[in-house]
């Protein structure tokens, strides 16, 4: 009998297949396109783009409901920004690929609880906020993203390794412990293009530790409970 969650996993990636983004960290998408880190941070431009103007709109419905309601774009906004941008311009990496399929997943009727989740070396406070900056490479004149950590004094630069995907159905266990999940938990990697129960994750630790410098602290950006609005 086919696992359910497994089936959903799989249906998140060849979605996210089938929207053609390339990723520059890997090798066989670089072959494809000899400029990826352009188009990487191409990507995380418009991304940016596309949040200023959504920041915009949440500022100017705040003054219309006479100063009530948030007045800062939500996590699921953002992520559906950044799904849209890798979308657009056909490239990103692990995150952006996560959260195109994350939001192909929310958009279903009666899904599962949904996590989105880092594997990094980061002393990460809680709750914590990354973001990927275009930063001018003077020598070259190009811009680069580079990753940015948010701290009390503002954003630092992080030069650390890290690695991102989706997991479904997370239901028990600690997060920072996959051997402590249900065992229906499930992994769905769209950049690694690889779908499985959390159960293997850590057997699964020696290709994701190719980008992660060998690091498996587990972290939970985002969580959508099970049939939440999308």
């Amino acid at each position: 009998m086919v696992d359910p969650y497994i089936e959903l996993g799989l249906a998140a990636i060849q979605y996210t297949r089938s929207q053609g983004i390339l990723a520059s960290n890997r090798e066989h998408d670089r072959r494809l396109n000899h400029d990826l880190d352009a188009a990487v941070t191409a990507a995380s431009m418009e991304y940016l783009r596309l949040h200023s103007e959504e920041g915009d709109r949440v500022i100017e419905e705040y003054r219309r409901n006479n100063n009530r309601g948030p007045t800062e774009v939500s996590w699921q906004n953002e992520m559906k920004l950044k799904a849209r941008a890798a979308v657009s311009l056909g490239a990103g990496n692990c995150e952006s690929q996560s959260a195109v399929a994350f939001g192909y997943l929310a958009a279903l009727p009666n899904h599962p609880k949904l996590e989105m989740m880092s594997v990094d070396g980061r002393a990460l406070p809680d709750p914590f906020v990354v973001r990927d900056w275009p930063v001018l490479n003077q020598a070259t004149d190009r811009y680069e993203l580079e990753q940015q950590i948010h701290t009390p004094t503002g954003y630092v630069p992080y030069e650390g390794p890290d690695h991102v995907f989706v997991v479904i159905n997370r239901v028990a266990g600690q997060i920072t412990n996959p051997d402590t999940w249900n065992h229906n938990a499930v992994v769905c990697d769209p950049w690694a293009k690889r779908c499985y129960r959390a159960n293997r994750l850590q057997l699964e630790m020696q290709l994701i530790g190719r980008v992660t410098g060998g690091i498996t602290r587990f972290t939970q950006m985002h969580e959508l409970a099970a049939g939440a609005a999308w």
